[in-house]
């Protein structure tokens, strides 16, 4: 059997049919671990809450139009059909339009103040949040 040309001579085995293994030596113990990285961060809360990214407002905007036009235009139908039963050329349309027009500002008033009212209550939850947060840190 030709002999292994990765083995070098010195390595050639003694006696055929045995491989010759270096001694490895055994690696040392890894050092321990600092206290500083065992322990959790304690992260305080951030005064100012994230920022939205407008997303959700311009959606809303969306809605509140989307919803403004429904009913503009439903209350318009609503009076056409009206005008088409009874023979009254315009003026149940007319009034169809006056009616939803008023519905739909009634409608946006409405959700605009529940809108304000909303974002003062949580306005007063995040100040009463942060007044804790300072009372606890001054202590």
């Amino acid at each position: 059997m030709p002999p292994d040309p990765t083995q070098s001579s010195s390595d050639q085995p003694s006696e055929p049919g045995h491989h010759f293994t270096p001694d490895i030596p055994t690696p040392p113990p890894p050092p321990p671990v600092p206290d500083l990285l065992t322990k959790p961060v304690e992260r305080r809360a951030a005064d100012k809450p994230p920022e939205s990214s407008g997303l959700g407002d311009t959606a809303r905007a969306w809605g509140i139009a989307m919803d403004f036009v429904a009913t503009v235009i439903g209350m318009a139908l609503l009076g056409y059909f009206a005008d088409r039963y009874l023979k009254a050329s315009p003026t149940w349309t007319i009034v169809g339009l006056c009616t939803g027009f008023a519905f739909a500002l009634y409608k946006i008033i409405r959700r605009t103040l529940a809108d304000e009212k909303r974002e003062a209550a949580e306005r007063a939850a995040s100040k009463n949040q942060r007044a804790t947060d300072a009372r606890s840190r001054g202590s």
